[in-house]
């Protein structure tokens, strides 16, 4: 008498698995978004886990915290006026293997922006994540963005950037950056942070809004291709940091603030592995470049090229001739070459 109850409860459940599966295409609340094979619309808060696979789209104003990755092509906003996405990162967060590949990159569709409110949040990567052509993520005032990339590599396409509004930051550690191009990619006037990253120079890229930070290592790599900082805030190598600039590769100061790279203490490293570092005058007698406090190391063929540069006033310093806290550690590596072209002045403490 009881086998047949059992036969029934067993369909009753395979009815409730194919329905729980079937959810709903949209969701306004903290709904978990579990095993969906259609594309899903979040409208509102979204917390709890996720295994939706057929992609996901974030519209309007969304608090996002998930326990598990996403597994799924990431679209924010939609076409349509009114349809623009923003998130409000309540705990770190996770995008797996299939959030995005070069075929399927980030989506911002109908729109120039999306905007991420981080909340010192980090975003972790397990496959390299490609960024949209034309388009933004912008970090609001006050808020900062960690991207983790656990060795994967962030994708720029054409004229996509971070707009990094004045107080926000934006931190990228363990993580490789590919084709940068132009000065796009990184705008407005926060702060951008290095940790950890290398930086593959596929085109010739200015940086010339954000301050930048540097810890831990920093390899800019391009052979025959010109990273150019051209901002009108510092360049901080912090204790530790090392910025390298590998074969090939020429590092281009154009700014107009003499005294805009600063090395924290003698931990911080500029090291010059057969490349060029190049000083080009934009501003007043009083350009030029010194440098203080850190180490420069001289590493096979390197040229110094400040050609243009013919006056104390707008050399390349080296140290500045008053405390020798601020003398510059210069180390020439055995079987290193160095070339000068223009005024280097090398001016440690008496």
């Amino acid at each position: 008498m009881n086998k047949p109850k059992i036969v029934y409860i067993n369909f009753l459940l395979i009815i409730l698995l194919f329905f729980h599966q079937c959810v709903p295409t949209s969701y306004n609340n903290d709904a978990n978004c579990q095993y969906s094979t259609t594309a899903v619309e979040i409208t509102g808060p979204f917390r709890g886990f996720v295994n939706c696979t057929a992609g996901i789209t974030f519209t309007g104003n969304v608090n996002i915290s998930l326990t598990t990755p996403i597994n799924s092509a990431l679209i924010l906003g939609k076409t349509g006026g009114g349809n623009n996405a923003t998130l409000y990162l309540e705990s770190d967060l996770t995008l797996g293997t299939t959030a995005s590949s070069s075929t399927t990159p980030v989506s911002i569709p109908g729109q120039q922006h999306a905007v991420i409110y981080g909340n010192n949040a980090t975003i972790f990567l397990n496959n390299d994540l490609y960024l949209p052509a034309s388009r933004a993520i912008l970090l609001p005032t006050d808020t900062q963005l960690i991207i983790d990339g656990n060795g994967h590599a962030l994708w720029f396409d054409s004229n996509f950037s971070f707009s990094i509004l004045s107080g926000a930051q934006l931190t990228l550690k363990n993580i490789r950056l590919r084709n940068l191009s132009g000065e796009n990619s990184f705008t407005c006037t926060g702060t951008l942070e290095f940790i950890n990253t290398r930086v593959y120079l596929d085109n010739n890229w200015t940086l010339s809004g954000p301050k930048l930070i540097l810890k831990d290592i920093t390899q800019i790599s391009g052979y025959n291709k010109i990273f150019s900082f051209a901002s009108g805030q510092d360049l901080q190598i912090q204790k530790g940091g090392t910025l390298y600039l590998d074969t090939g590769t020429t590092f281009s100061w154009v700014t107009n603030r003499r005294y805009g790279l600063t090395l924290e203490n003698t931990d911080a490293t500029i090291y010059l592995n057969n490349s060029t570092l190049f000083i080009q005058p934009t501003g007043p007698e009083t350009s030029g470049l010194r440098l203080t406090k850190g180490s420069l190391i001289f590493d096979n063929h390197v040229i110094i090229n400040n050609e243009t540069n013919s006056t104390q006033a707008r050399s390349l310093e080296l140290g500045d001739g008053a405390s020798a806290a601020n003398d510059l550690n210069i180390h020439v590596l055995s079987g290193a070459r160095i070339e000068v072209y223009g005024y280097l002045w090398h001016n440690p403490a008496a």
